[in-house]
């Protein structure tokens, strides 16, 4: 198969004022979080009921809502992947997205002291994020290259007092691991929320 592209070009008579409106213009938005002081913030291996495949208590990523501000949230299999296990054998995986982007989820309603536990997706081509709980940060941002495709573990947040029936995860790209392919990955296996030990 042959073909070709052809590309026309054709001048328009503005005014000044319409091209300076034309023009680039500075980035004015709240500034993002550096990549300084990123962590490969690892936990334990999540405890899966060997009945039913999944976490107790776990709110999937595959079930969860979510929206993003580019790119797009698929459901991945991930049984394919024997170097680790995720909950349900599936993630929310984020693709198309570069730094500066953000990724939402829904959480369910919850109040008072809560201790929020979430596992991600590490691989060569995934990023580094910082995690947000109703845009508080939580903790430094979070490295996830790793050789193999592989789960952070569980990973923590403690004590965290929470207000309001609504509640949002927000996670947001901010660069890559030097080693890293950068295709600026993210995906969750699967958030837990309870009450504060």
């Amino acid at each position: 198969m042959k073909g070709a592209s052809v590309l026309t070009h054709h001048a328009e008579s503005v005014s000044k004022q319409q091209w300076l409106a034309a023009q680039p213009k500075p980035y004015s938005g709240p500034p993002m979080p550096s990549v300084q002081g990123a962590t490969s913030k690892r936990g334990p291996k999540s405890v899966i009921v060997a009945s039913t495949g999944k976490v107790v208590d776990a709110l999937e990523g595959e079930t969860t809502t979510s929206r993003t501000t580019a790119g797009t949230a698929r459901v991945q299999d991930m049984s394919g992947f024997g170097s680790d296990h995720w909950s349900g054998n599936a993630q929310l995986f984020w693709t198309g997205a570069r730094p500066g982007d953000q990724w939402t989820l829904e959480l369910p309603e919850c109040q008072g002291p809560v201790d929020v536990e979430i596992v991600l997706t590490c691989a060569k081509d995934y990023g580094i994020v910082q995690l947000s709980l109703d845009d508080l940060p939580l903790g430094k941002p979070i490295d996830l290259y790793e050789t193999k495709v592989v789960t952070t573990g569980v990973l923590t947040f403690s004590d965290l007092d929470v207000t309001g029936s609504k509640h949002k995860l927000t996670l947001q790209i901010v660069g890559a691991n030097p080693k890293a392919q950068p295709a600026y990955f993210v995906a969750v296996d699967y958030v837990r929320i309870r009450p504060a030990k």
